[in-house]
């Protein structure tokens, strides 16, 4: 990652926490960047989608995500939001992800019994530009290839994405 210093990522975030167009910059561009700008998108934490009405200590709310994995494989993200708290000009909000999809085709393999669970907590601030914010999600699902010599053989992958942002 050292190879991208000098890179800008910049974008705008709606009211209610929705990603809009983002731009990534980078004037000389190293061998490899795409892999490690992948690595970047795949372990970056999304911050919760927010409500549009008002709302208070005890709220909970629901957002649902399609997402695609290593560019690859299409899953849905279901996520359960509650402010947690309140204290002074800080708010936390905490998560809990269940990943699901529908069994598809990935080059020749076949991917089934995709499933996962994450958990997120975020502080917002007052007057902060960026949320203190953590998650860790955990995906799985079992890969065949029904080209292989044994067709009845699987492999089974797990996938945990951890990270976390603290702004100084």
């Amino acid at each position: 990652l050292g190879a991208l210093a000098g890179l800008t990522i910049a974008g705008k975030r709606g009211a209610n926490g929705v990603s809009g167009e983002v731009t990534i910059r980078l004037d000389h561009s190293p061998d490899r960047a795409g892999d490690a700008l992948g690595l970047i998108r795949e372990a970056f934490p999304s911050l919760p989608v927010l409500p549009t009405q008002p709302v208070g200590v005890g709220a909970k709310w629901q957002a649902t995500t399609a997402a695609r994995l290593a560019d690859k494989l299409d899953i849905t993200q279901v996520t359960d939001y509650e402010v947690t708290a309140h204290d002074g000009p800080s708010w936390t909000i905490k998560g809990t992800t269940k990943v699901s999809g529908k069994d598809q085709k990935v080059d020749s393999a076949t991917i089934s019994s995709i499933t996962g669970a994450g958990t997120s907590e975020t502080t917002f601030a007052d007057g902060a530009p960026y949320p203190t914010h953590k998650s860790s999600l955990e995906t799985q699902f079992t890969a065949s290839d029904p080209g292989a010599t044994d067709p009845t053989k699987s492999v089974q992958f797990t996938i945990k994405v951890g990270g976390s942002v603290i702004p100084r």
